[in-house]
């Protein structure tokens, strides 16, 4: 009895001395080693921050000028019976409100603030686990009339904020030739946008720029301040030119010289030019 209890001590104090001398960072629930401290230490890679995309994100990333969390959309004006598959049911979502699936349980039950549903809805568990789509009802619960056979699809995406209205022409004025007569001339241009009955358009995104050359290069060239701006109550924006001192007097002084270039007024996608104005070179 003696000698058992004897062995029992000593096999204790093996699994102890074991247990003391084994590094602190493979220890199970053991803070970080702090580096050079004990042999085979580590130091911990940095955790990485929880994403912050809303539920349901389905792995698409923020989109210039788009929220950035999945929400519930609305359902959709068509009708579908039970069974059917939920990819059906998020092309039809995205069909009727761009940018936007089948919403999962979770997209609606932890919205803020709470969903007000209309009636009753199809939506899929979880795309995981139970990606067939299932009936909601108003209140959230799954016992739903026996007698309807047709239920909407609840969309759940992007909010996708409405496109920018685009001109049907730029002006560019003055449209007559502008003639440099020194390097340090500055002009003052500005570039109206019209919609098709020819009426300005407000709030409209134009930009200036010298455009490129087909097979060449402009040696008179400069910058607009402003380079760009959103069109005023009268449709315009005003810029003025500033010539690049040194390059023209490098590259254009004297008479045996022919610096011209063109400059443009444009819209934001650069679809819709005004007209070019030439600046003509006259520099001594």
């Amino acid at each position: 009895m003696r000698r058992s209890a004897l062995l029992v001590v000593a096999v204790v104090g093996v699994c102890l001395a074991f247990g003391l001398s084994a590094p602190l960072a493979q220890r199970p629930g053991a803070g970080p080693t702090k580096p050079g401290h004990g042999a085979g230490s580590v130091t911990p890679a940095p955790a990485t921050p929880a994403a912050e995309d809303g539920p349901g994100t389905g792995g698409i990333g923020p989109i210039r000028g788009i929220s950035p969390s999945v929400r519930f959309l609305g359902v959709t004006t068509r009708r579908f019976p039970m069974g059917v598959g939920a990819l059906t049911l998020s092309r039809a979502c995205n069909e009727e409100l761009p940018v936007s699936r089948l919403c999962e349980w979770a997209d609606i039950f932890r919205a803020l603030p709470p969903i007000a549903l209309d009636g009753e809805v199809l939506a899929a568990a979880n795309y995981e686990t139970r990606p067939a789509p299932m009936c909601l009802n108003p209140s959230g619960g799954t016992r739903c009339s026996q007698t309807v056979l047709l239920r909407p699809a609840a969309c759940c995406g992007y909010t996708v904020p409405p496109p920018l209205p685009s001109p049907a022409s730029i002006t560019l004025t003055p449209a007559d030739p502008q003639t440099v007569t020194a390097c340090t001339d500055t002009f003052q241009f500005t570039a109206t946008a019209y919609d098709g009955n020819g009426a300005p358009m407000a709030g409209i995104p134009l930009g200036f720029e010298f455009p490129p050359v087909v097979g060449g290069t402009q040696n008179l060239i400069g910058f607009f301040s402003p380079s760009s701006g959103l069109s005023d109550d009268h449709g315009e924006v005003s810029t003025t030119l500033t010539l690049f001192a040194s390059s023209c007097e490098f590259n254009c002084a004297g008479t045996d010289r022919n610096c011209s270039a063109d400059i443009q007024a444009h819209d934001l996608g650069r679809l819709i030019l005004s007209n070019a104005v030439t600046l003509v070179d006259a520099i001594p």
